[in-house]
C-alpha cells in the first residue's frame, strides 16, 4: 500500500513539472549574443514592479521592459522574446496596472530578447521606434527564435514623443552593445532605460558582428552620465542607482584602458584576454572568434592612434 501511495505521488509531481515546462515559452539568445545577464532570469515568468509613480518594469521572458503610464497613453521600452505567447504575457502585466493603450514602443537594439514582438505591437496600432542601425542589422540578423519585424519609425540621432505633458526622449550616442543602440530617457521621472549598453555588475557585452564597439560603448556611457537621472534600468537585472551606474562605467573604462595598454605591447590575439587584468573589476570577458578579431583590431587601432598623438593630446 505504501509503495502504491509513493508511486501515485511521484507520478503527480512529474505531471506538474511537465505542465510547467510546457507553459514556459521557449527562448534562445540572439545569434552571436552571450547569455543574458542574470542567466536564468531570461527564462523566468513575467512580473511587473513599480519603480516610481507611473513607471514600471516588467522582468522575465527576455530583457527588461520599461513601462511609462500616463493619462494620455503608455510608452514602453523593449518587447521581450519573440512569440505571441510572450507578447500576450507582457500585455497581461501591463494591463494589470493600466488600461491605457500602448502608443509608443522603443526598441533598444536588434537582439530578439528585446525586439522580439515588434510585429505584434505594430499590429495592435503601436508606433514602434528604433535607431536606423537596428533596421540595417535586421537585414542579416538571425536567431533560433526567428527574425523580429522592422520598426515603424527609425531615427538617426535623437527622437522625442509626447504623451500629454510627458516627454519620452530616445538618443543614439554611439555604437556600443550593437550599432543600432537606443537609450531612452524619461526626464519627468528621472529614469533612463539603457538596454544592454548597461548590464552591471556583469561584464559589458559588445556584439561586433552587429556593429558593436567597446570604444563606442565608453562614449555612450559618458553621454548617459550627462543626463539628469537617479534611476537606470539595465537590459537585464535590477534597477540601478546613479552611483551604481557610475561604478559600472568606471569599470568599463578601466577595462578598455587596460585593453589598449595590452594592445600596445603587440600581444597576439589569442593571448589578449590572459593579459588584461579583470579580477578586480568583477569581469571575466571572453569572446568567440568573430568578436575577438574585431575587438583586437579595435584596441590595436586605438593604441596606434594614441601613440601618434602629440604629447598633451
Amino acid at each position: 500500500m505504501r509503495k502504491k501511495v509513493l508511486l501515485t505521488t511521484l507520478v503527480a509531481v512529474m505531471l506538474v513539472a511537465a505542465t510547467l515546462a510546457l507553459a514556459e515559452p521557449l527562448q534562445a539568445p540572439a545569434a552571436g549574443q552571450a547569455a543574458p545577464a542574470g542567466g536564468g532570469a531570461n527564462q523566468a515568468p513575467p512580473a511587473i514592479r513599480q519603480i516610481k509613480p507611473g513607471f514600471y518594469v516588467v522582468t522575465g521572458i527576455g530583457g527588461n521592459t520599461s513601462v511609462r503610464v500616463t493619462n494620455d497613453g503608455v510608452a514602453i521600452v523593449d518587447t521581450k522574446n519573440l512569440g505571441e505567447q510572450n507578447y500576450n504575457a507582457l500585455m497581461a502585466q501591463i494591463r494589470s496596472v493600466t488600461q491605457q493603450p500602448v502608443k509608443f514602443a522603443y526598441i533598444t537594439h536588434v537582439h530578439q530578447d528585446h525586439s522580439g514582438n515588434t510585429a505584434s505591437f505594430k499590429a495592435a496600432g503601436t508606433q514602434v521606434i528604433a535607431h536606423e542601425g537596428l533596421a540595417e542589422s535586421l537585414k542579416t540578423y538571425t536567431s533560433a527564435a526567428g527574425k523580429p519585424d522592422v520598426p515603424s519609425v527609425t531615427y538617426a540621432k535623437d527622437h522625442v514623443v509626447r504623451l500629454g505633458n510627458v516627454a519620452v526622449e530616445a538618443h543614439h550616442y554611439a555604437a556600443g552593445h550593437t550599432g543600432g543602440d537606443t537609450i531612452v530617457y524619461f526626464p519627468d521621472v528621472k529614469v533612463v532605460a539603457a538596454g544592454d549598453e548597461v548590464v552591471g555588475p556583469q561584464a559589458p557585452n559588445c556584439d561586433y558582428p552587429n556593429g558593436g564597439s567597446m570604444l563606442g560603448l565608453v562614449r555612450s556611457l559618458n553621454e548617459i552620465q550627462k543626463l539628469d537621472f537617479d534611476t537606470l534600468i539595465p537590459g537585464h537585472g535590477n534597477p540601478m542607482t546613479r552611483d551604481e551606474f557610475l561604478q559600472y562605467k568606471t569599470k568599463v573604462e578601466l577595462f578598455v584602458e587596460r585593453s589598449i595598454t595590452v594592445a600596445r605591447r603587440n600581444v597576439n590575439r589569442a593571448q589578449m584576454f590572459y593579459e588584461i587584468a579583470q579580477t578586480d573589476l568583477g569581469f571575466n570577458i571572453t569572446m568567440p572568434d568573430a568578436r575577438l578579431a574585431s575587438f583586437y583590431n579595435e584596441m590595436r587601432a586605438e593604441a596606434q592612434r594614441l601613440r601618434a598623438l602629440p604629447d598633451g593630446q
